[in-house]
């Protein structure tokens, strides 16, 4: 019956795109709107470019900045064959996560699936550019001849695109870009199988554990989160109740056994790498599990973090100068969670990104050490924002 649920709520969220898939089949999308795959606002963009000056870099002082030429319209290819009922957009829009490269202080991006877009190119926004770059190109012509079988990977061998929810993490000691399941374009089915991709050589590796995680099988959403001090990832399996932890060194997954906690839809992912604890948070759900012991999950009450439980995957990341989880669900506050007293403090800062996306966040909000900043990438017709929560140590 789980199963069955899962599938009928996730046929509910996506019924506004079925109709143009259908149109898809034979022909252009009346649903695609004028305009739909690029364009900016000029004049906007001219001002921002002037008030950043010649030689630009992020701000010291605390607050929100956005950050001038990093639409991500401004860089999607227009390709007719890639564009689905939604084309560029739903890279953003439809439940879309994303991963920090901390080694290149790059938040990366990658994402579309199901009927809203085909294309499976790496965008890159860059902190220490400040710019917005396609960093691979799609696969097209003959290399998606097989897209019609909704197939795990297309016919030039690289993966299929898909809804990534939480499945976009970076493996630090590895230095490569993971990737966990995730609902495949055309038909949204979900999948079981872990990629890894090369940022070096711009290489896919399809992995091949003996044993994993079963998403297409009981229809659980991607749930990872990295302790980024490891290397481990961490997964809760929602449908089958399993806490999982995945080796890349040895690309071999283990049961940690049974939890009851993160069992909802549309939660964000993420871990405290000095307390080692696994969080979730989003649909009005907020747990806890701890990664070492029994793995003992707890309902948390979250006192002042009711804007964030309520979003659906708000930000959510962890924030090692001040040792405080941090999230963002929309606007322009921001929510700094103290576990020991397990609440949230709102701070808020002017000139915000706005909105939140429906869909959620999941991982395209994520904390940068170097330069002690959180990036965050909202919608594709709109600049990337930064946020920094103090001002940087002037011995640093």
């Amino acid at each position: 019956m789980v199963v069955s649920l899962r599938r009928l709520c996730r046929v509910s969220i996506e019924l506004i795109f079925s109709v143009g898939f259908l149109a898809l089949l034979v022909g252009p999308s009346p649903l695609v709107p004028s305009g739909a795959f690029g364009g900016q606002d000029t004049n906007r963009e001219q001002a921002l470019s002037k008030d950043m000056g010649p030689s630009a870099s992020i701000p010291k002082v605390p607050g929100w900045w956005e950050i001038p030429n990093t639409r991500l319209a401004s860089v999607c290819p227009d390709i007719p064959e890639l564009h689905g009922v939604e084309g560029c957009s739903a890279i953003l829009a439809d439940w879309a996560g994303g991963l920090a490269d901390t080694k290149r202080n790059r938040l990366l991006l990658w994402g579309g699936g199901h009927n809203g877009y085909f294309g499976n190119e790496w965008y890159a926004l860059d902190l220490n550019k400040l710019t917005m770059q396609r960093l691979t190109e799609p696969s097209t012509g003959s290399g998606i001849a097989n897209l019609r079988d909704c197939p795990e990977a297309y016919s030039d061998g690289k993966p299929n695109a898909r809804h990534t929810y939480n499945g976009l993490q970076y493996l630090p000691k590895q230095d490569l870009y993971f990737l966990l399941g995730g609902g495949l374009s055309p038909c949204g089915y979900f999948s079981n199988v872990i990629w890894t991709f090369d940022p070096v050589s711009l290489t896919w590796t399809r992995k091949n554990p003996k044993i994993h995680p079963t998403p297409a099988q009981n229809g659980s959403l991607p749930m990872t989160a990295v302790d980024s001090t490891t290397g481990m990832i961490y997964e809760v399996e929602v449908n089958a109740g399993l806490f999982w932890q995945y080796d890349a060194v040895a690309d071999n997954w283990k049961n940690l056994g049974e939890v009851s906690a993160c069992a909802k839809l549309n939660m964000t992912a993420s871990i405290d790498a000095s307390r080692k604890l696994y969080y979730c948070i989003g649909n009005n759900s907020f747990s806890k599990i701890s990664l070492t012991g029994s793995h003992a999950a707890k309902t948390l009450r979250g006192m002042g973090c009711d804007d964030l439980v309520a979003a659906s995957a708000p930000g959510f990341d962890f924030d090692g100068s001040q040792n405080r989880m941090v999230g963002w669900a929309g606007g322009n506050a921001v929510y700094i969670y103290d576990a020991d007293t397990d609440s949230c403090a709102a701070k808020v800062f002017t000139g915000g990104p706005g909105q939140e996306q429906q869909a959620g966040t999941y991982g395209r909000f994520r904390y940068f050490p170097a330069p002690g900043v959180f990036a965050l990438v909202n919608d594709w017709k709109q600049n990337a924002f930064v946020l920094r929560l103090s001002q940087p140590d002037a011995s640093h």
